[in-house]
């Protein structure tokens, strides 16, 4: 490198200078590395996406509103939905405990059953009647029923030497619940995390029955203490899949139950 003469500021270089690379990065460069980046994650996110299944319940049939879904009346699918339809169906795993719980609306062949379409408290058929019984905690499963539950009623009846037991209803559907506002009890059945939690202690419970359910209910009532005992969703749903005709159905009741303790 040298100064030309006479001209001030002015030099000449030589041919390595020349032909060394700028040491400064151009941005633009840099941007559109970025973008091309960014462009390629987000197909790749889309594309995991669309190519994601998951598990949803649909029904098998129309049925109206109020109707009281069967087994058979539920089927799972393997289908791509958007997040939101996806929180708002009902997920695989949860078809188990659907088996005895009505319908608010009305629903159609293959459709996805969005939580929203089920009833929040059982309705009413016309031949039922809901009849409320009085019970506490320790004798309904530690207070942690909730309506549209399935459960068997059994009456324990103090003899002077010992205490028998009779089945009286089985398979009914809890209609509503009643808690003592005035009292709080700790559930010993609740799980570990929640042990310590405090809750309402059950006053009474309300079963959708017919009319001579009713009738046997009050009879035992008469008879003994009245202890409700949860029906498993797996149970209620081996319960619905039985023979035509048989007893495990909900709601069936006990043999003798229609006339216990001389009911007219």
């Amino acid at each position: 490198m040298s100064v030309v003469p006479g001209v001030p500021g002015l030099r000449t270089i030589t041919p390595t200078e020349a032909l060394r690379r700028p040491r400064r990065l151009d941005l633009r460069i840099l941007a559109g590395l970025g973008l091309m980046v960014a462009s390629g994650l987000a197909i790749l996110v889309l594309w995991s996406a669309a190519q994601t299944t998951r598990g949803v319940v649909v029904v098998t049939r129309s049925l109206p509103a109020g109707a009281r879904l069967e087994a058979n009346d539920l089927a799972v699918v393997q289908a791509q939905l958007p997040n939101a339809v996806y929180r708002a169906a009902v997920p695989a795993s949860e078809r188990a405990t659907l088996v005895g719980r009505q319908l608010a609306q009305p629903v159609y062949a293959q459709q996805v059953l969005a939580r929203g379409l089920l009833a929040g408290q059982p309705l009413l058929s016309g031949e039922q009647r809901a009849v409320t019984i009085p019970v506490s905690s320790d004798r309904a499963v530690g207070g942690q029923l909730q309506p549209g539950d399935l459960v068997d009623v059994v009456v324990a009846v103090k003899g002077t030497t010992e205490v028998t037991t009779e089945e009286v209803l089985s398979g009914v559907t809890v209609y509503d619940v009643d808690y003592d506002r005035q009292v709080v009890v700790t559930a010993s059945t609740a799980p570990a995390t929640e042990a310590a939690r405090p809750r309402r202690a059950l006053a009474s419970v309300t079963l959708a029955a017919t009319r001579e359910q009713a009738k046997a209910l009050l009879a035992a009532k008469q008879k003994g203490e009245l202890n409700l005992l949860l029906v498993p969703p797996e149970a209620a749903l081996a319960g619905s899949q039985g023979p035509p005709g048989g007893h495990g159905g909900p709601g069936a009741a006990a043999p003798g139950a229609g006339n216990a303790g001389g009911a007219r």
